[in-house]
């Protein structure tokens, strides 16, 4: 029987939404907030962050490998190793003085959110009935939002000295992690389920999501990485740059509001009206990256698409079969990521040599392929997979 919800699931859903928070916004994404006050200090060129973020998205895939190779039955292992890796990553790149440090730290940070996201699907999910743990999954991947707003705070109070909102966010992670292990109620014995193995079938049933995935992927790398950078380059001062990007944060937190009516869509369309966002945003910001309310309302905008779009993601792994829905928000979030790893670096390189308006009308061509993918079927690579309920009792 799954526990009723009591101020320990409210609290528990909370640190959850903090832990994303923490390893999203504050460590992984936070990169491209910081990059261009990071470049000017220690010499990075455009290229090299390129290589940078898409290592950082390489990391984060083997560590939401790792996830998926446990099949959601080892969330707190998985919650330790990434509040390790959020703590060494920003504390390393806090304290970097050359290049080298700082991407190889930039690169250990980025796991932690590959680690964090399967283990708190799984911890949500066994701490919460079925029908709040759907809510509850929706609340908790809001948290990305919360975090690059709380960045951009951090940003505002801070700069020029980013080192400080690294160390800040280091503590941050540990205090979160600690906090959902305690809160964390474990099945007993008896209640303990194993989720069954993926076998070719499942694999088959998710190749239009992980294509979609894989392609959104690498159209939000330019925005992600290079948007505050583009902004700042177009005379955008400073301040106005960073309230664009808490914008940006402010639009994923209201993926969370429109979380309930996208929720009653089924996720291929969800899916397609999340990316078309994301490919309005990006050329949006290309062209009004010198405009301040230009820049934050394509911001918002991007945020809310790239958001709903993750929520999209579980609820579409969760519709082929929710008995590995963690596994499968693994399998989908490393699609996710590994497109942003290419993403990044070939942004960066288009950067260099074309400027941004090419690399950002690539990136927004790219999101619109990937709101179309769903149109195909899974029955047209060779078999029609069937949902799997989720009452297993």
């Amino acid at each position: 029987m799954k526990r009723t919800f009591s101020l320990r699931s409210v609290s528990l859903v909370a640190v959850c939404a903090v832990m994303v928070a923490v390893d999203y916004g504050l460590i992984r994404l936070a990169f491209g907030l910081f990059l261009p006050d990071v470049a000017r200090e220690l010499g990075l060129s455009a290229a090299a962050a390129g290589v940078i973020a898409g290592g950082a998205a390489v990391s984060y895939c083997l560590a939401a490998a790792a996830a998926f190779a446990t099949r959601g039955s080892a969330p707190r292992i998985l919650l330790i190793g990434s509040v390790a890796a959020a703590a060494l990553g920003g504390l390393g790149m806090a304290v970097a003085t050359e290049s080298t440090l700082f991407g190889a730290s930039a690169i250990v940070g980025s796991a932690a959110a590959g680690a964090a996201s399967p283990a708190l699907v799984s911890i949500v999910d066994r701490n919460l009935s079925p029908r709040r743990a759907t809510r509850a999954q929706g609340v908790v991947n809001a948290g990305t939002g919360i975090g690059v707003i709380s960045a951009a705070a951090l940003a505002l109070l801070l700069l020029p000295d980013w080192r400080t909102a690294w160390v800040l966010s280091a503590g941050l992670a540990i205090v979160a992690g600690a906090a959902v292990i305690v809160l964390d109620r474990p099945a007993v014995s008896g209640e303990v389920r194993r989720a069954p193995r993926a076998d070719r079938v499942w694999f088959l049933s998710h190749s239009i999501p992980v294509a979609a995935a894989l392609a959104l992927g690498a159209a939000s790398a330019a925005v992600w990485n290079f948007g505050r950078t583009m902004m700042s380059d177009h005379g955008l001062e400073p301040q106005m740059s960073l309230v664009a990007w808490a914008a940006l944060g402010l639009g994923a937190v209201v993926a969370l509001v429109t979380a309930a009516p996208m929720s009653s869509l089924a996720p291929r369309t969800a899916w397609s009206i999340a990316a078309g966002a994301v490919a309005v945003g990006t050329a949006a910001l290309m062209t009004l990256a010198g405009n301040a309310a230009g820049s934050a309302a394509a911001c918002a905008l991007f945020g809310w698409g790239y958001t709903a779009s993750t929520n999209a993601l579980i609820a579409w792994t969760t519709a082929i079969d929710s008995r590995l829905a963690s596994a499968g928000t693994a399998l989908l979030f490393i699609a996710l990521v590994a497109g942003q790893a290419a993403g990044a670096t070939l942004t960066g390189t288009i950067v260099e040599s074309q400027g941004y308006i090419v690399a950002l009308v690539a990136a927004a061509a790219i999101a619109l392929v990937a709101g179309v993918i769903p149109r195909f079927r899974p029955g047209q690579l060779g078999h029609r997979p069937q949902p799997v309920s989720d009452d297993l009792s």
